[in-house]
Protein backbone atom coordinates (compact mmCIF):
# COMPACT_ATOMS: atom_id res chain seq x y z
CA UNK A 1 0.00 0.00 0.00
CA UNK A 2 2.78 1.90 0.26
CA UNK A 3 4.12 1.87 -2.32
CA UNK A 4 1.00 2.43 -4.38
CA UNK A 5 0.80 5.47 -2.53
CA UNK A 6 3.98 6.80 -3.43
CA UNK A 7 3.50 5.60 -6.88
CA UNK A 8 0.01 7.42 -7.32
CA UNK A 9 1.86 10.83 -5.45
CA UNK A 10 4.34 10.55 -8.03
CA UNK A 11 1.63 9.57 -11.28
CA UNK A 12 -1.11 11.86 -10.81
CA UNK A 13 0.48 15.04 -9.07
CA UNK A 14 1.16 16.44 -12.60
CA UNK A 15 -1.80 15.79 -13.97
CA UNK A 16 -3.65 17.82 -10.84
CA UNK A 17 -1.24 20.60 -10.89
CA UNK A 18 -2.02 20.84 -14.67
CA UNK A 19 -5.59 21.18 -14.11
CA UNK A 20 -5.12 23.65 -11.70
CA UNK A 21 -3.12 25.96 -13.77
CA UNK A 22 -5.48 24.96 -16.92
CA UNK A 23 -8.46 26.31 -14.54
CA UNK A 24 -6.39 29.59 -13.19
CA UNK A 25 -6.03 30.67 -16.83
CA UNK A 26 -9.76 30.57 -17.71
CA UNK A 27 -10.15 32.41 -14.56
CA UNK A 28 -7.88 35.24 -15.66
CA UNK A 29 -9.20 35.15 -18.62
CA UNK A 30 -12.63 35.53 -17.66
CA UNK A 31 -11.63 38.32 -15.68
CA UNK A 32 -9.84 40.17 -18.46
CA UNK A 33 -13.44 39.87 -20.27
CA UNK A 34 -15.02 41.39 -17.87
CA UNK A 35 -12.80 43.92 -17.59
CA UNK A 36 -12.72 44.41 -21.19
CA UNK A 37 -16.60 44.92 -21.31
CA UNK A 38 -16.97 47.20 -18.43
CA UNK A 39 -14.42 49.49 -20.35
CA UNK A 40 -16.50 49.32 -23.75
CA UNK A 41 -19.20 50.69 -21.61
CA UNK A 42 -17.69 53.23 -20.22
CA UNK A 43 -16.00 54.60 -23.69
CA UNK A 44 -19.28 54.17 -24.82
CA UNK A 45 -21.28 55.98 -22.73
CA UNK A 46 -18.57 58.64 -23.34
CA UNK A 47 -18.58 58.53 -27.28
CA UNK A 48 -22.93 58.97 -26.63
CA UNK A 49 -22.90 61.68 -23.88
CA UNK A 50 -19.85 63.88 -25.81
CA UNK A 51 -22.56 62.99 -29.47
CA UNK A 52 -25.24 64.97 -27.31
CA UNK A 53 -23.10 67.83 -25.93
CA UNK A 54 -21.30 68.33 -29.24
CA UNK A 55 -23.95 66.97 -32.20
CA UNK A 56 -27.23 66.38 -30.34
CA UNK A 57 -28.63 69.12 -28.81
CA UNK A 58 -31.83 69.58 -26.09
CA UNK A 59 -34.25 71.72 -28.43
CA UNK A 60 -37.05 71.49 -26.83
CA UNK A 61 -37.49 74.31 -24.97
CA UNK A 62 -36.49 72.87 -21.50
CA UNK A 63 -33.39 72.83 -19.30
CA UNK A 64 -31.90 70.14 -20.89
CA UNK A 65 -28.51 68.10 -20.13
CA UNK A 66 -26.16 70.49 -18.27
CA UNK A 67 -23.16 70.56 -20.90
CA UNK A 68 -20.72 72.88 -18.85
CA UNK A 69 -17.86 70.46 -19.38
CA UNK A 70 -17.74 70.32 -23.27
CA UNK A 71 -18.59 74.63 -23.43
CA UNK A 72 -16.10 75.36 -21.28
CA UNK A 73 -13.30 73.54 -22.95
CA UNK A 74 -13.67 76.54 -25.36
CA UNK A 75 -10.69 79.31 -25.03
CA UNK A 76 -12.66 82.72 -23.92
CA UNK A 77 -16.31 81.17 -23.54
CA UNK A 78 -17.38 80.98 -20.12
CA UNK A 79 -18.61 78.10 -18.84
CA UNK A 80 -21.87 77.16 -19.93
CA UNK A 81 -24.97 75.02 -18.81
CA UNK A 82 -28.01 73.61 -20.36
CA UNK A 83 -29.27 74.33 -24.25
CA UNK A 84 -32.31 76.51 -23.47
CA UNK A 85 -34.73 78.38 -25.60
CA UNK A 86 -34.03 82.13 -25.41
CA UNK A 87 -37.93 83.99 -24.91
CA UNK A 88 -36.98 87.75 -24.57
CA UNK A 89 -33.56 89.00 -25.98
CA UNK A 90 -32.63 91.95 -23.33
CA UNK A 91 -28.97 93.41 -23.46
CA UNK A 92 -25.79 91.92 -25.20
CA UNK A 93 -22.27 91.86 -24.58
CA UNK A 94 -19.71 89.93 -27.15
CA UNK A 95 -16.71 88.27 -25.30
CA UNK A 96 -12.94 88.50 -26.26
CA UNK A 97 -13.63 85.14 -28.16
CA UNK A 98 -16.30 86.46 -30.36
CA UNK A 99 -19.09 84.71 -28.66
CA UNK A 100 -22.52 86.99 -28.39
CA UNK A 101 -24.03 86.88 -25.09
CA UNK A 102 -27.73 87.31 -24.75
CA UNK A 103 -29.53 88.74 -21.08
CA UNK A 104 -32.88 86.73 -20.98
CA UNK A 105 -34.84 88.95 -18.25
CA UNK A 106 -38.03 86.60 -18.62
CA UNK A 107 -35.98 83.49 -17.64
CA UNK A 108 -33.79 85.28 -15.24
CA UNK A 109 -30.80 83.96 -16.55
CA UNK A 110 -27.72 85.04 -18.94
CA UNK A 111 -27.01 83.03 -22.22
CA UNK A 112 -24.60 82.54 -24.81
CA UNK A 113 -25.33 82.17 -28.61
CA UNK A 114 -23.10 78.68 -29.95
CA UNK A 115 -21.84 78.82 -33.55
CA UNK A 116 -24.87 76.12 -34.35
CA UNK A 117 -27.37 79.26 -33.46
CA UNK A 118 -28.88 77.62 -30.32
CA UNK A 119 -28.20 79.41 -26.73
CA UNK A 120 -26.70 77.74 -23.74
CA UNK A 121 -26.73 78.94 -19.89
CA UNK A 122 -24.04 80.56 -18.63
CA UNK A 123 -25.72 82.41 -15.45
CA UNK A 124 -29.00 81.87 -12.92
CA UNK A 125 -31.03 78.77 -11.91
CA UNK A 126 -33.99 80.19 -14.18
CA UNK A 127 -36.08 80.91 -11.48
CA UNK A 128 -36.04 84.38 -9.85
CA UNK A 129 -34.63 85.67 -6.86
CA UNK A 130 -31.12 86.29 -5.34
CA UNK A 131 -28.46 83.85 -4.05
CA UNK A 132 -25.18 82.77 -4.82
CA UNK A 133 -21.37 83.57 -4.25
CA UNK A 134 -18.24 82.61 -5.01
CA UNK A 135 -19.87 79.42 -6.41
CA UNK A 136 -20.54 78.95 -10.21
CA UNK A 137 -22.65 80.98 -11.71
CA UNK A 138 -25.06 78.13 -13.27
CA UNK A 139 -26.17 77.39 -9.28
CA UNK A 140 -26.95 80.82 -8.69
CA UNK A 141 -30.20 82.84 -8.45
CA UNK A 142 -30.63 85.95 -10.50
CA UNK A 143 -33.60 88.44 -11.56
CA UNK A 144 -33.90 89.90 -14.82
CA UNK A 145 -30.26 90.88 -15.78
CA UNK A 146 -29.33 93.88 -17.70
CA UNK A 147 -25.97 96.17 -18.43
CA UNK A 148 -24.00 93.18 -19.84
CA UNK A 149 -20.08 94.19 -19.62
CA UNK A 150 -17.02 92.40 -20.45
CA UNK A 151 -14.07 93.48 -18.39
CA UNK A 152 -10.01 92.86 -18.76
CA UNK A 153 -9.22 88.55 -18.52
CA UNK A 154 -12.64 87.90 -19.40
CA UNK A 155 -14.94 88.79 -16.77
CA UNK A 156 -18.51 89.21 -17.32
CA UNK A 157 -20.38 92.02 -15.29
CA UNK A 158 -23.95 92.69 -14.87
CA UNK A 159 -26.56 94.32 -12.72
CA UNK A 160 -28.85 92.08 -11.02
CA UNK A 161 -32.10 93.18 -8.45
CA UNK A 162 -29.80 96.40 -7.31
CA UNK A 163 -26.55 94.70 -7.29
CA UNK A 164 -23.77 94.74 -9.39
CA UNK A 165 -22.06 91.27 -9.66
CA UNK A 166 -19.01 89.54 -11.37
CA UNK A 167 -18.44 86.28 -13.55
CA UNK A 168 -14.93 85.55 -13.37
CA UNK A 169 -13.54 83.61 -16.44
CA UNK A 170 -13.75 80.40 -14.84
CA UNK A 171 -17.34 80.85 -14.11
CA UNK A 172 -17.64 81.83 -10.47
CA UNK A 173 -20.13 84.43 -9.41
CA UNK A 174 -19.92 87.34 -6.41
CA UNK A 175 -21.53 90.60 -6.12
CA UNK A 176 -19.27 93.42 -5.67
CA UNK A 177 -21.73 96.58 -5.00
CA UNK A 178 -25.15 96.66 -3.36
CA UNK A 179 -26.94 95.17 -0.68
CA UNK A 180 -30.42 94.97 -2.91
CA UNK A 181 -32.57 97.20 -0.92
CA UNK A 182 -35.12 98.94 -3.00
CA UNK A 183 -33.61 96.36 -6.04
CA UNK A 184 -37.05 95.20 -6.92
CA UNK A 185 -38.93 98.53 -6.99
CA UNK A 186 -40.16 101.02 -9.91
CA UNK A 187 -37.65 101.23 -12.44
CA UNK A 188 -35.29 104.21 -12.41
CA UNK A 189 -35.95 104.53 -7.79
CA UNK A 190 -33.40 106.02 -6.70
CA UNK A 191 -31.78 105.06 -3.62
CA UNK A 192 -33.80 106.07 0.00
CA UNK A 193 -30.83 108.09 0.82
CA UNK A 194 -27.80 109.26 -0.82
CA UNK A 195 -24.28 106.99 -0.85
CA UNK A 196 -21.65 108.82 1.19
CA UNK A 197 -18.43 108.92 0.00
CA UNK A 198 -16.15 105.96 1.00
CA UNK A 199 -18.93 103.74 1.85
CA UNK A 200 -18.63 99.87 1.76
CA UNK A 201 -19.63 99.20 -1.79
CA UNK A 202 -21.53 95.84 -0.41
CA UNK A 203 -23.15 97.83 2.26
CA UNK A 204 -25.46 100.30 0.37
CA UNK A 205 -28.94 100.57 -1.42
CA UNK A 206 -27.94 101.18 -5.15
CA UNK A 207 -31.95 101.74 -5.87
CA UNK A 208 -33.95 100.15 -8.17
CA UNK A 209 -31.94 100.31 -11.60
CA UNK A 210 -28.48 101.25 -11.62
CA UNK A 211 -26.27 101.03 -14.24
CA UNK A 212 -22.57 100.42 -14.71
CA UNK A 213 -19.68 100.64 -17.43
CA UNK A 214 -16.04 99.48 -17.20
CA UNK A 215 -12.95 101.48 -18.00
CA UNK A 216 -9.96 101.23 -20.08
CA UNK A 217 -8.51 98.89 -17.58
CA UNK A 218 -11.13 97.30 -16.20
CA UNK A 219 -12.61 99.99 -13.31
CA UNK A 220 -15.77 99.88 -12.73
CA UNK A 221 -18.01 103.29 -12.73
CA UNK A 222 -21.46 103.28 -11.90
CA UNK A 223 -25.11 105.69 -11.32
CA UNK A 224 -27.79 105.36 -9.12
CA UNK A 225 -30.52 107.74 -11.00
CA UNK A 226 -29.10 110.85 -8.92
CA UNK A 227 -25.24 110.04 -8.16
CA UNK A 228 -21.79 108.94 -10.02
CA UNK A 229 -19.92 106.56 -8.22
CA UNK A 230 -16.94 104.65 -8.90
CA UNK A 231 -15.57 101.14 -7.29
CA UNK A 232 -11.99 101.81 -5.73
CA UNK A 233 -11.13 98.43 -3.73
CA UNK A 234 -14.42 97.43 -1.78
CA UNK A 235 -15.51 101.58 -1.27
CA UNK A 236 -17.67 103.68 -3.30
CA UNK A 237 -16.46 107.21 -4.33
CA UNK A 238 -18.27 110.08 -5.60
CA UNK A 239 -17.36 110.80 -9.34
CA UNK A 240 -17.20 114.82 -9.04
CA UNK A 241 -18.49 116.29 -12.05
CA UNK A 242 -18.64 120.38 -12.41
CA UNK A 243 -21.29 121.33 -15.26
CA UNK A 244 -19.97 123.71 -18.17
CA UNK A 245 -22.18 127.11 -18.76
CA UNK A 246 -22.44 126.22 -22.36
CA UNK A 247 -24.85 123.79 -24.09
CA UNK A 248 -27.54 122.83 -22.23
CA UNK A 249 -30.55 124.14 -22.28
CA UNK A 250 -32.47 124.42 -19.02
CA UNK A 251 -33.54 122.78 -16.90
CA UNK A 252 -31.40 119.83 -17.40
CA UNK A 253 -29.17 119.19 -14.59
CA UNK A 254 -26.02 117.27 -14.11
CA UNK A 255 -27.56 114.70 -11.68
CA UNK A 256 -30.74 114.25 -12.48
CA UNK A 257 -32.16 110.40 -13.80
CA UNK A 258 -29.14 109.48 -14.85
CA UNK A 259 -29.24 106.34 -17.38
CA UNK A 260 -27.02 104.44 -19.04
CA UNK A 261 -22.92 105.05 -18.49
CA UNK A 262 -19.90 103.93 -20.93
CA UNK A 263 -16.46 105.19 -20.86
CA UNK A 264 -14.32 105.50 -23.74
CA UNK A 265 -10.66 105.02 -24.84
CA UNK A 266 -9.34 107.97 -22.87
CA UNK A 267 -11.13 107.82 -19.41
CA UNK A 268 -13.75 109.84 -20.42
CA UNK A 269 -17.25 109.19 -18.61
CA UNK A 270 -20.25 109.19 -21.08
CA UNK A 271 -23.97 109.10 -19.09
CA UNK A 272 -27.25 109.86 -20.59
CA UNK A 273 -30.18 111.34 -19.19
CA UNK A 274 -29.83 114.19 -17.13
CA UNK A 275 -33.75 114.89 -16.52
CA UNK A 276 -34.25 114.79 -20.64
CA UNK A 277 -33.18 112.60 -23.68
CA UNK A 278 -29.89 114.22 -23.65
CA UNK A 279 -26.01 112.60 -23.50
CA UNK A 280 -23.17 114.42 -21.21
CA UNK A 281 -19.38 113.49 -21.15
CA UNK A 282 -17.40 113.94 -17.99
CA UNK A 283 -14.01 114.67 -18.66
CA UNK A 284 -10.95 113.31 -16.75
CA UNK A 285 -10.42 116.96 -14.93
CA UNK A 286 -14.36 116.56 -13.69
CA UNK A 287 -16.34 118.98 -15.97
CA UNK A 288 -19.30 118.09 -18.03
CA UNK A 289 -19.95 119.23 -21.45
CA UNK A 290 -23.24 118.40 -22.82
CA UNK A 291 -23.06 116.46 -26.07
CA UNK A 292 -26.52 116.21 -27.40
CA UNK A 293 -29.91 114.70 -27.82
CA UNK A 294 -30.43 110.94 -28.20
CA UNK A 295 -33.07 108.26 -27.11
CA UNK A 296 -33.66 104.89 -27.38
CA UNK A 297 -36.31 103.66 -29.78
CA UNK A 298 -39.57 103.42 -27.56
CA UNK A 299 -38.70 106.45 -25.52
CA UNK A 300 -36.51 104.72 -23.13
CA UNK A 301 -32.64 106.70 -21.93
CA UNK A 302 -30.23 106.58 -24.67
CA UNK A 303 -28.04 103.00 -24.83
CA UNK A 304 -23.93 103.88 -24.66
CA UNK A 305 -21.67 101.26 -26.03
CA UNK A 306 -18.04 101.68 -26.24
CA UNK A 307 -16.99 100.60 -29.78
CA UNK A 308 -13.73 99.78 -32.08
CA UNK A 309 -11.10 102.38 -30.97
CA UNK A 310 -12.61 103.28 -27.70
CA UNK A 311 -15.16 105.43 -29.46
CA UNK A 312 -18.25 105.72 -27.69
CA UNK A 313 -21.54 105.01 -29.77
CA UNK A 314 -25.62 106.16 -29.22
CA UNK A 315 -28.26 105.40 -30.50
CA UNK A 316 -31.39 108.02 -30.95
CA UNK A 317 -34.28 106.42 -32.44
CA UNK A 318 -33.77 103.88 -35.20
CA UNK A 319 -29.84 105.17 -35.79
CA UNK A 320 -26.44 104.34 -33.80
CA UNK A 321 -24.57 107.63 -33.90
CA UNK A 322 -21.09 107.96 -32.78
CA UNK A 323 -20.46 110.92 -29.35
CA UNK A 324 -18.20 114.05 -30.47
CA UNK A 325 -15.34 114.10 -28.37
CA UNK A 326 -16.86 117.44 -25.98
CA UNK A 327 -18.84 120.18 -26.11
CA UNK A 328 -19.58 122.07 -28.71
CA UNK A 329 -19.59 119.14 -31.13
CA UNK A 330 -22.77 117.71 -31.68
CA UNK A 331 -23.50 113.92 -31.48
CA UNK A 332 -22.49 113.04 -35.10
CA UNK A 333 -25.76 111.89 -37.39
CA UNK A 334 -24.36 110.96 -40.54
CA UNK A 335 -24.03 107.34 -42.54
CA UNK A 336 -20.37 107.44 -42.65
CA UNK A 337 -19.30 107.33 -39.36
CA UNK A 338 -15.41 109.17 -39.04
CA UNK A 339 -12.91 106.24 -38.27
CA UNK A 340 -11.54 104.25 -35.94
CA UNK A 341 -14.72 101.96 -35.86
CA UNK A 342 -17.16 100.59 -39.08
CA UNK A 343 -19.68 102.12 -40.71
CA UNK A 344 -23.09 104.34 -39.27
CA UNK A 345 -26.03 101.65 -39.26
CA UNK A 346 -29.52 102.88 -39.96
CA UNK A 347 -32.19 100.52 -39.10
CA UNK A 348 -34.38 102.38 -40.74
CA UNK A 349 -34.31 100.17 -43.78
CA UNK A 350 -33.86 97.06 -42.05
CA UNK A 351 -36.74 94.41 -42.87
CA UNK A 352 -36.48 91.33 -41.89
CA UNK A 353 -39.37 88.42 -42.05
CA UNK A 354 -41.76 90.88 -42.87
CA UNK A 355 -41.33 92.96 -39.94
CA UNK A 356 -39.24 96.13 -39.13
CA UNK A 357 -36.77 96.46 -36.93
CA UNK A 358 -36.55 99.14 -33.83
CA UNK A 359 -33.61 99.33 -32.16
CA UNK A 360 -32.97 98.80 -28.29
CA UNK A 361 -29.81 97.29 -27.15
CA UNK A 362 -26.53 97.07 -29.68
CA UNK A 363 -22.68 95.36 -29.40
CA UNK A 364 -20.20 95.39 -31.64
CA UNK A 365 -18.31 92.10 -32.27
CA UNK A 366 -15.54 91.39 -34.17
CA UNK A 367 -14.27 92.05 -37.61
CA UNK A 368 -16.31 95.22 -37.72
CA UNK A 369 -19.84 92.73 -37.00
CA UNK A 370 -22.33 94.89 -34.77
CA UNK A 371 -24.62 92.88 -33.07
CA UNK A 372 -28.36 94.48 -32.38
CA UNK A 373 -31.87 93.67 -30.79
CA UNK A 374 -35.31 95.47 -31.00
CA UNK A 375 -38.02 95.68 -28.41
CA UNK A 376 -39.88 92.63 -27.23
CA UNK A 377 -42.54 91.43 -29.75
CA UNK A 378 -46.27 91.60 -28.73
CA UNK A 379 -46.74 95.43 -28.60
CA UNK A 380 -47.83 98.30 -30.38
CA UNK A 381 -44.46 98.12 -32.47
CA UNK A 382 -44.70 94.48 -34.35
CA UNK A 383 -45.68 90.75 -33.75
CA UNK A 384 -42.37 89.47 -33.03
CA UNK A 385 -38.32 90.93 -31.57
CA UNK A 386 -35.23 89.99 -33.47
CA UNK A 387 -31.97 89.74 -33.17
CA UNK A 388 -29.44 90.34 -35.74
CA UNK A 389 -26.12 90.75 -36.88
CA UNK A 390 -24.61 93.71 -39.23
CA UNK A 391 -21.62 93.25 -41.06
CA UNK A 392 -21.15 96.13 -44.11
CA UNK A 393 -24.45 96.79 -43.99
CA UNK A 394 -25.94 93.54 -44.84
CA UNK A 395 -28.48 92.20 -41.86
CA UNK A 396 -28.57 88.68 -40.88
CA UNK A 397 -31.46 87.58 -38.93
CA UNK A 398 -29.61 85.31 -36.06
CA UNK A 399 -32.88 84.39 -33.90
CA UNK A 400 -36.58 85.60 -33.80
CA UNK A 401 -39.37 85.33 -31.16
CA UNK A 402 -41.30 81.95 -30.99
CA UNK A 403 -44.17 83.61 -29.68
CA UNK A 404 -45.37 87.06 -28.31
CA UNK A 405 -43.61 87.12 -24.57
CA UNK A 406 -43.27 90.35 -23.23
CA UNK A 407 -41.07 91.90 -20.66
Amino acid sequence: MKVLSEHHDQTHAPITDAELLIEEARRRQRRRWTVGLVAVLVVGGAAIGYGVAGGRPNTSGSKGTNLGVQHSQTPGVLPAGAIVRLDVAGDLAVGSSGALYVAAPTQHEILVRLANGRFAVVAGDGKPGYSGNDVSALRARLSAPYDLTFGPGGSLWFVDVGRVRKISAKGIIRTVAGNGIGGSGMAGTPPAHPIANGSVALSVSLGSQPHIALGPTGELYLDTTTQLLRLSGNRLEIVVARQDSLGAPPPRTLESNLGPLAVDGQGNLDVSGFNGWGVWRVLPDGVAHYLGYARRSGGSDTELVRGPGGVVYAENGSTIVRLGPTHPLPVTKTNTLPQPGPAAFSFNHVRLRGEYFWLTSFAFGQHDALYADEIPGGGGFEAHQQLISLTDGHAKLLWQQANHVTR
